[in-house]
């Protein structure tokens, strides 16, 4: 065995720029089989010795109340686009200086009062923000919190960054007769392992429909039409762009973002959802604010579980125009720590995660009625001091994508395949769930078909975990190559007969960067992208075309499993690793990057110099 190693550093305050004692810092290389933790001391040091070399020691940092970026930014489990944070480390060598600079989290906090100026208790307050991912500005949800006794809330956990704080209220109307575990939105898997137990529903038998209670501000009952407190964004819009945003800092504390609720005149909505009964059961309606450029759950201002017959009512619906939804499933981009409040109907269904530079690790999640079909409908409604009635959805059902994959020279395909489609458009992106391709099964060999895919654009995307090599070089379709361009669906309008081609002869880039005076530097961030422009923008939440990735010492950087053609890369800082997502970074960075053409199968060598890129 080589002699024995050392990594060492300081973890410090990135706001007040002391020392962070107490700090967690974890290191770790399952290949040399070092898995190893310790404390910082009193000021913030920290050592690791009796290291063995190794190509990359997996590397964070953590304190609770404070979060990173740059370095320790790695997570436990890697992120979409999101390179780890490696150590290499020679033999006989002492790695110092492996500095860690946290940040201190902020907070947002005031009081809900009601007309009266009574606290109101118990209802949520949360904050929205808008970030760049996948090459669009999308608006995430942000943590949330509950009123207290005195009506005070207190949102912790923030970064720094703009957010619009928000009072949401959703009206969530149900059939008579609706168990309480759909109304909680529950899946039957939870109901059996809590022995049938589930959160008692409160609510109002109003016409014949039940509105579910106990999750949002209700104000007194009196004579006459039904009240409701409407959503409300700070300091007192009814929209979101009537919102005044809030900036915070690091570590800053913002207090009196208070809200003072008036409660207003409603109406109902009602209707029928045209369908196939399939697709009628359990399918929820939502009431969206008709300027809101947010589908989020919880941005409505009301849902209604449609009855068997396809008929829906709407309770308690302030005057205003609206956007009545339809469909099987929603999807939204939430930071952490954001818990919302479930819909009646709708079942959580799963999630993916990314990382974006200004917020770090995201999630992107989607809800879905129990046994799910791909329909929906869209329309808009206008609401005035008259009950709305008789308002018609027609279902339209979702495309079928089919087709094969087939693999370039020999051997023939003999991996399984994943095949998936994310969307590229707004408000909200779309991904869909990974078909698996069996490359030898005896009635389809290749064949795969994703069903119930709503209308928009996506880009595609085929990789194998058996045979991490494989690339795609092609996607044949009616119209041309869709590798480098989005594939527009059409309501109903299948799109059969895409052939996938697969190959093995993916190309590398490589080298080492440095910093203006020629030495190496020991961690930057290298980002490949493309220098065709229409590629900066709407390439959903995992492009083929852009690359993320550590540069480290001596050891430089590789870029692996790259398609063939013409790109722009750039070394810069470590905390930008992940702000590819944003268009106008990829401007900032084209006027420093170096043009690279890279070809099948071929392996290149390219230093680089470490970049100051500026967003403006």
């Amino acid at each position: 065995m080589g002699q024995p190693g050392a990594i060492s550093g300081v973890v410090t305050d990135g706001v007040s720029r002391r020392p962070i004692p107490g700090a967690l810092v974890l290191l770790s290389d399952l290949k040399v089989k070092v898995s190893a933790g310790t404390v910082t001391d009193s000021k913030g040091r920290f050592v690791f010795t009796g290291l063995p070399a190794s190509q990359g020691y997996r590397f964070r940092a953590w304190k609770s109340g404070f979060y990173n970026i740059g370095m320790g930014q790695g997570d436990a489990m890697p992120v979409l686009g999101e390179p780890r944070v490696l150590l290499p480390l020679a033999e006989n060598q002492w790695r110092q200086n492996a500095d860690v600079v946290l940040w201190p989290f902020g907070t947002i906090g005031g009081i809900v009062a009601d007309e009266e100026g009574e606290p109101v208790v118990g209802v949520p307050v949360r904050v929205m923000t808008r970030i760049a991912a996948g090459g669009t500005d999308q608006w995430a949800e942000g943590p949330a919190a509950t009123t207290d006794d005195r009506g005070i809330y207190r949102i912790d956990h923030l970064r720094r960054g703009t957010y619009v704080v928000h009072l949401p209220n959703v009206q969530s109307t149900v059939p008579p007769g609706t168990t309480p575990a759909v109304v909680a939105g529950m899946l039957p898997g939870i109901v059996q392992r809590n022995k049938g137990i589930v959160p008692s529903q409160f609510g109002l038998d109003l016409r014949g429909t039940w509105l579910a209670l106990g999750q949002f501000a209700v104000p007194p009952p009196i004579d006459g039409p039904l009240r409701a407190y409407p959503p409300v964004f700070y300091p007192g819009s009814r929209s979101l762009q009537g919102a005044v945003a809030v900036e915070l800092a690091d570590g800053e504390h913002r207090s009196s973002i208070d809200f003072a609720l008036q409660p207003v005149p409603t109406v109902s909505v009602s209707g029928r959802v045209i369908g196939p009964p399939s697709a009628l059961a359990g399918l929820v309606v939502r009431l969206l604010p008709a300027d809101s450029p947010v589908e989020h759950r919880n941005s409505e201002h009301g849902t209604a579980l449609v009855s068997e017959d396809g008929t829906f009512m709407f309770l308690g619906v302030p005057q205003g125009g609206y956007t009545l939804s339809a469909q099987s499933s929603t999807n939204e981009l939430r930071l952490p720590g954001s818990n919302l409040v479930r819909t009646p109907g709708l079942l959580p269904q799963g999630s993916m995660s990314f990382s974006s530079s200004a917020s770090g690790v995201m999630s992107f999640e989607s809800a879905s009625r129990h046994g799910a079909t791909g329909y929906f409908a869209r329309t808009a409604v206008v609401v005035s001091d008259q009950d709305v009635t008789d308002v018609v959805l027609e279902l339209s059902a979702g495309a079928t994508i089919s087709g094969r994959v087939v693999k370039e020279g020999e051997p023939p395909l003999r991996d399984l395949v994943y095949v998936r489609l994310s969307g590229t458009g707004e408000p909200t992106l779309v991904v869909t769930p990974s078909t698996q391709v069996v490359p030898e099964a005896a009635a389809a060999p290749g064949r795969f078909v994703i069903r119930d895919v709503p209308h928009g654009n996506y880009v595609i995307d085929a990789n194998s975990m058996t045979a991490p090599s494989l690339v795609v070089k092609s996607i044949i379709g009616p119209d041309g190559d869709y590798a480098d361009r989005p594939l527009q669906v059409m309501p109903g309008a299948d799109i059969p007969e895409l052939v996938i081609t697969l190959t093995d002869r993916p190309a590398t880039l490589r080298g080492v960067v440095r910093d203006r005076d020629g030495a190496v530097v020991p961690h930057a961030a290298v980002i490949l992208f493309p220098a065709d422009r229409r590629g900066w923008s709407h390439f959903g939440l995992s492009p083929s075309r852009i690359k993320s990735v550590l540069a480290a010492d001596r050891e430089g950087y590789t870029l692996s499993r790259l398609r063939a053609g013409a790109y722009l890369v750039v070394a810069t800082d470590l905390a930008q690793a992940s702000a590819w997502h944003d268009t106008r970074f990829l401007e900032a960075a084209a006027a420093v990057a170096t043009p690279v053409t890279l070809d099948w199968g071929a392996s290149t060598v390219l230093n680089l110099t470490r970049q100051q890129v500026i967003v403006r």
